[in-house]
């Protein structure tokens, strides 16, 4: 289903989860009325921007290690419903079970969360500027993030102190972790040449033609995964 940002909402922050969005959600909408911080409007991990005609609504992308994040998800447990939503639109694949463990996801070798797919989706396929931020990184970028939002520099100094993330206090066997670089080589080097803070289409204008065409695939996208499911067929132009 194609998602549809409410009028009110100023400001949309994303990820692919286990990469810390909620903190700044929760401090962003202290200034901008933003999507829900537990997801209630299904926004904060929507699969590709969501549709809106506000000219003037920001968009925050949030992404980190894959590796640390699919070990914040099993960590706070998680993970099977996160798994469920991040394959709403891949038919295909079958989400992870209750009593699917850590080290029998790694050794799967295959992402249940698509989390490449889904920052791809938001990189290569969206008509709006898109602020998009290495969690890493966030506290070297305050003052650019704060720009972006149109939130007084003078706020700066309420902006959460940097945390150690639990998930980095985890031991994990030297063949689990093996295992879940492997899977996820290939994303933790695209990220590894990503900039920690880019904003994507800034020489742009507001556009209502480009966003009609570019939600236009992606209805297509829909529809064909709808049809897929009733015939049991996948289309090569998913």
């Amino acid at each position: 289903m194609l998602k549809l940002v409410s009028p009110n909402i100023e400001v949309v922050l994303s990820s692919f989860g286990g990469v810390g969005t909620t903190f700044l959600l929760d401090f962003i909408s202290q200034y901008r009325r933003t999507n829900d911080p537990h997801d209630k409007d299904g926004l904060k991990h929507c699969p590709y921007p969501p549709l809106s005609f506000n000219k003037n609504i920001k968009y925050v992308y949030v992404f980190g290690s894959p590796v640390k994040a699919v070990i914040s998800l099993f960590r706070r447990q998680i993970y099977v419903a996160h798994s469920h939503k991040m394959l709403r639109f891949h038919p295909q694949s079958k989400p992870l079970s209750n009593n699917t463990t850590l080290e029998e996801y790694a050794h799967l070798l295959d992402d249940k969360f698509k989390f490449e797919n889904h920052f791809n989706q938001w990189l290569q396929h969206s008509p709006y500027q898109i602020l998009f931020i290495r969690y890493n990184a966030i506290w070297d970028h305050i003052d650019e993030i704060l720009s972006f939002l149109d939130i007084p520099l003078s706020e700066k100094g309420k902006f959460p102190a940097k945390k150690e993330r639990a998930s980095n206090n985890i031991d994990l066997d030297d063949k689990t972790l093996s295992n879940l670089h492997t899977l996820y080589m290939r994303f933790e080097s695209q990220l590894s040449n990503f900039p920690d803070l880019l904003i994507t289409n800034s020489e742009k204008g507001f556009s209502h033609i480009k966003i009609y065409l570019q939600y236009s695939q992606i209805l297509l996208k829909i529809l064909l995964i709808k049809l897929w499911r009733k015939s049991g067929k996948l289309f090569t132009l998913i």
